[in-house]
């Protein structure tokens, strides 16, 4: 993935307040880093975004990584936002429950879901307009991303 973990998921989503590790995120992730791969990176590039960068080491796509990982992070929140809400119980569909936090109201989490939806769409622009600058030589550096304009995404 090229998204991984509640870490990561934190420092782009700072509503994301989790205090434990868990993969109950992990399906929502995979989803979403499909999405922006059928609509926008194409599967070379998601290829190339998923090697490991060796620690210390140059990341010559940090840019990408970073715009990608903050089109990823929204657009799964968007899902499992209202989905972690609920679930399935013994007695039917129940609320989760704990005994110290307490449900946000309707309006407040239209708000969140509105402003993740605004986030999703700048991010979305802001990664077009990247792949964009970088996949056409400008005579001062080479093309980074040159075989994205012939994808299906382009």
């Amino acid at each position: 993935m090229i998204l991984n973990g509640i870490e990561e998921i934190q420092k782009l989503l700072p509503s994301v307040n989790l205090r434990l590790d868990s993969t109950r995120l992990d399906d929502f992730m995979n989803r979403a880093q499909q999405w922006v791969t059928d609509e926008i990176i194409g599967s070379d590039l998601e290829e190339l975004l998923e090697i490991e960068v060796v620690e210390g080491g140059r990341d010559q796509h940090e840019g990408l990584r970073l715009l990608v990982k903050r089109v990823i992070a929204p657009k799964a929140y968007l899902t499992f936002g209202d989905e972690m809400n609920l679930q399935l119980g013994e007695a039917g569909m129940v609320v989760q429950n704990n005994e110290a936090v307490s449900a946000a109201s309707s309006q407040r989490r239209d708000n969140l879901m509105s402003s993740l939806q605004t986030r999703l769409d700048e991010d979305c622009d802001a990664l077009v307009n990247y792949l964009l600058a970088h996949s056409v030589d400008r005579g001062e550096t080479d093309a980074l991303y040159p075989d994205w304009r012939g994808t299906e995404q382009w």
